[in-house]
């Protein structure tokens, strides 16, 4: 096999992600709470902003375990170390809005729906990429790392966070990079 060829399928096999992140630490969790503000209150958060200088402010990179030719290492704690595309899969081009949901079970969740476009693209990329993950950044700042269970055929992808508090610091951010 080719070297090509294995980063090709490295790519194709870092596109779809599940929801059991590895162990995020504080780290992340510390950062989403640093860039907010006081007294926002939660909510759903649209996504039609347009990047901000050109990049984009949200973003999802599949990421994988192994290292491959053409990935780049991201370390969201000391214990574990990902393997990252260096382009993103999904930006807020993508998405049509964010939700925040709790299960019957009380583990909360932001559901990121996606318009026609990214819809297509998360079927495609979800089912290619089954136990990977996905780098969620909001302007650059890495906030969750679900890992791709299962192909999302639905035009939406639950991005589970371990306490009310912590996804509604990432709406927050939402809302600011919207802003």
């Amino acid at each position: 096999m080719t070297s090509s060829v294995a980063a090709a399928i490295g790519l194709i096999a870092l596109t779809a992600c599940q929801h059991a992140a590895p162990p995020r630490g504080d780290r992340v969790a510390a950062a989403t709470q640093a860039a907010t503000p006081a007294g926002s209150t939660a909510g759903g958060a649209a996504m039609a902003q347009p990047a901000v200088n050109g990049a984009p402010v949200v973003t999802f990179h599949l990421a994988q375990l192994q290292p491959a030719e053409g990935l780049a290492r991201v370390q969201p704690n000391p214990q574990v170390s990902l393997y990252a595309a260096r382009q993103p899969v999904f930006t807020q081009a993508d998405l049509r809005q964010v939700i925040p949901v709790q299960d019957s079970r009380g583990q909360v969740f932001l559901r990121f729906e996606f318009n026609q476009r990214g819809s297509e693209k998360l079927a495609q990329v979800t089912r290619a990429a089954i136990g990977n993950y996905l780098l969620l950044s909001i302007r650059g700042r890495l906030v969750a790392i679900p890992r791709i269970q299962t192909a999302h055929e639905d035009g939406s992808f639950p991005v589970p966070f371990d306490s009310v508090e912590e996804a509604q610091s990432v709406v927050r951010l939402l809302r600011q990079a919207a802003g």
